[in-house]
């Protein structure tokens, strides 16, 4: 049985220029212990997507529709906030892209930590404070004890995303969500940062969500992964079978794009022309056929739906899915 089911969501923001339809229609699920990879470019609606079925997004101006969305048979869209104020941050948290953001400058790295405990659990304080310790040696800071003292500035850049993902982790997650959880980072920093996330994950069997625009990254990572274009899932497979037999053009120019260092005859690196479409003012037919080499008639026409095209592989594509005739 999943561990969260998403049905059928969307989320738009109505703006003075049009309806903006940053999630359209979206579907997918989520085993126990399972990482699911989620990429796109810049503006797709990968992080409008996890902050919608959180309710996390101010209403209005956004207005979360369709569903259910299911998080152990409950329907995250209709539960009361305070019912949901439980679930959040205690079975389901998220690592939010900038960890300066993520934490109050005013309050002290202990301080921030044992608040989650109180709000979550019935620990005493001085119980929370062990709690809190033990999670930042678990995430590599070192004397932790000590760090407890210390507010957000006066730690360096990796330090602040462990703190982060302390917090995130304190109550023992189901589901942790990630969001960009490396941007910030140099690359040292980011590949410790993930072995830290998939060491965590095993330890706790949770099921987490890697929101990334790297797909090297969601390589080494992710069991299976949704490709989103323009507010919707244009491709879905295993990682592996994702990464070895992409299915829809946007899937392959992505791969495309990405630099290859055992490839001498690439002389320049592969681009998408174009800009994604004005998400107020989406192209008719496939959102993609603007930018796409195969683009047929019914391209502009009518929009593919998500359709099956391996064992656990969908993808929206009026080309590449379409089955042969036999005879």
């Amino acid at each position: 049985m999943s561990l969260l089911t998403v049905h059928n969501l969307s989320t738009h923001f109505d703006q003075r220029d049009g309806r903006v339809h940053a999630v359209d229609g979206v579907s997918f699920a989520i085993d126990p212990g399972e990482t699911l990879g989620l990429v796109g470019e810049s503006g797709s609606g990968k992080s409008v997507l996890n902050l919608s079925y959180l309710r996390l997004i101010p209403e209005p101006p956004g207005v979360i529709s369709g569903g259910p969305v299911l998080f152990h048979g409950r329907d995250l869209l209709h539960l009361s906030e305070e019912a949901l104020r439980e679930i959040r941050g205690k079975a389901i948290a998220m690592i939010f892209q900038d960890p300066m953001t993520s934490l109050n400058p005013f309050l002290t790295v202990g301080r921030q930590l044992t608040e989650v405990l109180e709000a979550h659990t019935t620990l005493s304080r001085r119980r929370a404070l062990c709690e809190a310790i033990d999670m930042l040696d678990r995430v590599g800071i070192a004397d932790g004890a000590r760090r407890m003292d210390d507010y957000p500035h006066q730690l360096s850049g990796g330090m602040r995303q462990r703190v982060v993902i302390a917090m995130a982790l304190l109550c023992r997650p189901q589901l942790l969500i990630a969001d960009e959880p490396t941007t910030a980072l140099d690359v040292t920093i980011q590949a410790q940062i993930l072995e830290l996330l998939t060491s965590l994950q095993q330890e706790f069997r949770m099921a987490m969500i890697l929101i990334s625009h790297n797909l090297g990254i969601i390589a080494g990572v992710c069991d299976r992964t949704l490709v989103m274009y323009a507010g919707r899932i244009v491709e879905s497979a295993s990682t592996a079978q994702l990464f070895a037999q992409p299915t829809h053009p946007y899937t392959r120019a992505l791969l495309a794009a990405v630099p290859r260092i055992d490839d001498a005859r690439q002389a320049r690196l592969a681009s998408i022309r174009d800009q994604p479409p004005d998400l107020a003012r989406l192209p008719s037919g496939c959102r993609f056929h603007p930018r796409c080499d195969l683009i047929e008639d019914r391209c502009r026409e009518s929009e593919p739906p998500l359709i099956d095209v391996a064992p656990r592989q969908c993808a929206a594509c009026w080309i590449t899915t379409q089955q042969p005739t036999e005879g």
